[in-house]
């Protein structure tokens, strides 16, 4: 059926138009004819079709569409979207995210002619005004009493003559009768008020422009998309999905696809907030320019978008978790003065080269530059006291690190396996270093800082290439295995107020043939030095209190003197030095003689001192301590096993020792004293 117009006629009222039922008549079969052939409408939805055929579902205005409800409209040539969810859209040609075109008013009725006006009544004549009455005579003023006379001259001044009596006011005279007020004239009738015009029927509207889509997977798993334009209103394109699995071919500037010609992607300049793609499943390619007012890149707002090149406003605050996440292609990023925080993984697994963090970002978080194969050389800026775990994990080609004054920690694992960083200076500020945080680089010379309070367990261990290691004028509390397994390591120089030499920390650090520990160190800890066959030489100085367990282990030393300062003699301490030979005299302070303390080392004899209460379990069992042996009065038991295997004749103990089975081996003289 073909479009019927209505006529409105030449002139208001003149019965030439068409008259009101024929008129709605005509506007429903339009409509119908509207409804039937183009257009789905599903609240603000209007869907405009190639054909008449595959009129599709119709729903009830207001409702939600639906994931799935545009799949398979092979007829779909346009489509204006305001609100919804639209999750698998097929075979689209445009989506036009800018506002529709008002519709054209309807022509104006045209105005009626106005009434006659009445004719104006005319105005009463004035009344005369009354006559001024008279003003009345003015009283004569009274007469002034006469002066009294002077004295005579010489004698006493007369008295004042009295005053004389003040005359009568006259009398005002009447005010005259004010002249009567003269009466209003009538006013004349108002004139009769003009027949309106009949008002022109009201024109059609356009359909609303489509507003930037909300909610997760908008546009997800689309086919065909060749146009998405981007109104000036729309201020976020939000989901963590929104434009996965988005395929076509390029036609405009916007694109999402294999993304093999895309050239730019144009972001309106009123967007403050940037979440294209949180999945990592579209991908951009080339330069990607974020306008001036964004302050915030949204979580995932650029992950796995494959850019090569990101220019960031002036006006940007924040780039949160994993925003540029796996872009190995993205070689360069130059961060503006107005940035302040870097999220979890912002750019993990990318391909940047060089690396500058200005003095304002004050937040880095976990995992920020992890794996970042390419990163050679990092600059961080003062705002920065913490690097987070892992920040720069796994960059293996890293060999150049400079830090700022104001760092105060850097966290565990922060630069394991950067297997190229070989220098570093650590600022004054630094307080802290957490576990695992150089695991692995292979720094030539580690210099520890005097602000350094703490180290974690292994933080620099796996090296193999450092020579030197310089403590502090700080007594630092380390970790376990901090220095442990460092190949190369042939120079130790202990600072002056170091009070402790952490548990396993230069155990298997086989370069290593002296050591002079100083008498500020009270204690070795536990397997410190284990297992360092060419370790040859150590000198234990006075003041030394304790050796834990296991801390020379298996090491080559041929002679030890014990100072008199010792108290801890540890469990297998020098269990197994196939080379220690030598006299060993166990100091006064020691009372107890640790389990294997020198177990299957062939140490020629011992000198006990008074104090001595206890030798443990296998403490001398293998030595080659031979003929008679003494103890002390104080002695009061030795452990199983204690000598086993110890080629003695004789030994002489105090009266009420206990011994353990299998104390000395059978045959030996045993006398008590």
């Amino acid at each position: 059926m073909a479009k019927q117009n209505i006529s409105i006629g030449a002139t208001a009222n003149d019965g030439t138009g068409t008259v009101a039922r024929d008129a709605g008549q005509i506007i429903n079969s339009n409509f119908t004819e509207l409804y039937n052939r183009h257009i789905s409408i599903n609240g603000n939805l209007f869907l405009f079709r190639k054909s008449a055929g595959n009129a599709g579902v119709v729903p009830e205005p207001g409702d939600v569409i639906a994931n799935g409800f545009f799949s398979s409209n092979q007829y779909v040539e346009r489509a204006v979207y305001v609100a919804g969810d639209i999750n698998t859209i097929s075979s689209w040609n445009v989506i036009n995210l800018a506002d529709g075109a008002d519709g054209v008013d309807g022509v104006d009725g045209a105005t009626g002619p106005a009434g006659i006006q009445g004719i104006q009544g005319v105005p009463g004549a004035t009344g005369a005004k009354g006559a001024t009455g008279s003003t009345g005579p003015i009283g004569p003023i009274g007469l002034t009493g006469a002066t009294g006379a002077d004295g005579s001259p010489g004698g006493a001044t007369g008295p004042t003559g009295p005053t004389g009596p003040e005359g009568p006011t006259g009398a005002t005279g009447a005010t005259g009768p004010a002249g009567p007020i003269g009466p209003t004239g009538l006013t004349g009738p108002a004139g009769a008020d003009g027949v309106n015009g009949l008002q022109g029927p009201q024109g059609l509207q356009g359909p609303q422009g489509i507003q930037g889509p909300t909610g997760n997977g908008n546009f997800a798993g689309t086919i065909g998309i060749n146009q998405v334009a981007i109104g000036a209103g729309v201020n976020e394109i939000a989901g963590s999905e929104s434009l996965k699995f988005v395929t076509g071919e390029l036609t405009a500037p916007f694109f999402v696809g294999d993304g093999s010609l895309l050239t730019n992607i144009p972001i309106p300049a009123v967007l403050n907030k940037v979440e294209l793609n949180g999945a990592g499943e579209a991908y951009f390619y080339n330069s990607i320019v974020i306008p001036e007012g964004v302050t915030v890149i949204a979580a995932g707002g650029f992950k796995g978008a494959a850019m090569s090149q990101i220019t960031f406003p002036s006006t940007l605050v924040s780039i949160l978790d994993n925003g540029f996440e796996a872009n190995p292609g993205l070689k360069v990023v130059d961060f503006p003065a107005s940035l302040t925080t870097l999220g979890y993984m912002v750019f993990r697994g990318t391909g940047i080269v060089s690396l500058v963090l200005p003095d304002t970002i004050t937040t880095l978080g976990d995992y920020a530059f992890f794996s970042c194969q390419s990163l050679t050389s990092v600059t961080i800026g003062s705002g920065i006291s913490d690097i987070p775990n892992h920040c720069f994990n796994s960059c293996q080609f890293l060999d150049s690190v400079s830090f700022s004054e104001g760092l105060i920690s850097i966290g565990q694992e922060a630069f394991r396996g950067a297997l190229s960083l070989n220098a570093i200076t650590f600022p004054a500020s630094l307080q802290s270093i957490g576990s695992n945080a150089f695991n692995g680089c292979d720094l030539l010379t580690i210099n520890l800082s005097d602000g350094l309070v703490s180290v974690g367990d292994s933080a620099f261990r796996n090296n193999e290439n450092c020579t030197t290691v310089n403590f502090s004028n700080s007594d630092i509390v380390f970790g376990g295995n901090v220095f442990y397994n460092f190949f190369s390591l042939t120079t130790i120089n202990f600072g002056p107020v170091q009070t402790t030499i952490g548990n396993s920390m230069f155990w298997e650090c086989n370069a290593l043939t002296t050591i002079n520990i100083p008498g500020n160190i009270l204690k070795v800890g536990s397997n410190a030095f284990r297992s360092i066959i060419g370790l040859s030489t150590i000198t234990l100085n006075t003041g030394l209190q304790e050796l834990d367990q296991y801390c020379f282990f298996n090491t080559g030393i041929s002679s030890i003197n014990l100072p008199a300062s010792l108290t801890v003699l540890g469990q297998g301490c020098f269990q197994n030095c196939l080379n220690l030979t030598s006299i060993i005299t166990i100091p006064a302070g020691v009372l107890v003689v640790g389990n294997a303390a020198f177990t299957t080392s062939p140490i020629s004899g011992v000198v006990f001192n008074e104090g001595l209460q206890e030798i443990d379990d296998l403490a001398f069992m293998s030595t080659g301590i031979s003929g008679e042996l003494t103890f002390p009065s104080t002695l009061l038991s030795i452990g199983v096993n204690g000598f086993k295997g110890v080629n003695l004749s004789t030994v002489n103990l105090p009266t009420g020792v206990t011994l353990g089975a299998g104390a000395f081996e059978a045959g030996v003289t045993i006398n008590y004293y």
